[in-house]
C-alpha cells in the first residue's frame, strides 16, 4: 500500500536459544531477527503476548491501511470522518513516520 521502510512481513515468532528468557521475531524464512522481547521484568505469558503483537505488526499495519482507504472510499459527500477513522490515520502516521 505504501513504500514501507520497515522489514517486509510476514514476521514470525521463533523459540530462543537463551533458556527461555527471550522471544525473537524474525522476517519469514530469514536468519536474523528484527526484534527481541526479554522476560527479565515480565512473566513468560506477558513476554510471549508482546512478542506475538510485534510479530503481527506488518500485517496489522497493512490491514489498518486497507480499512482506512476503504472508509475514505465509502464516506458519503458531506459525511464527517469517524473517531475510529481519525484514530486509524493517527496510528498509521505514527507507524510510518507520518506518511500514509
Amino acid at each position: 500500500m505504501s513504500n514501507a521502510q520497515h522489514t517486509p512481513g510476514p514476521w514470525e515468532l521463533r523459540p530462543d536459544d537463551m533458556g527461555g528468557l527471550s522471544s525473537l521475531v524474525f522476517p519469514a524464512k530469514q536468519p536474523h531477527p528484527v526484534a527481541g522481547v526479554t522476560g527479565y521484568y515480565s512473566g513468560n505469558g506477558e513476554r510471549l503476548a508482546n512478542a506475538r503483537l510485534i510479530a503481527a505488526a506488518p500485517e496489522l499495519l497493512e490491514a489498518l491501511q486497507r480499512l482506512s482507504a476503504q472508509c475514505t472510499r465509502l464516506r458519503l459527500p458531506g459525511q464527517t470522518e469517524s473517531d475510529a477513522e481519525r484514530t486509524a490515520r493517527a496510528v498509521i502516521a505514527k507507524t510510518t513516520g507520518g506518511a500514509e
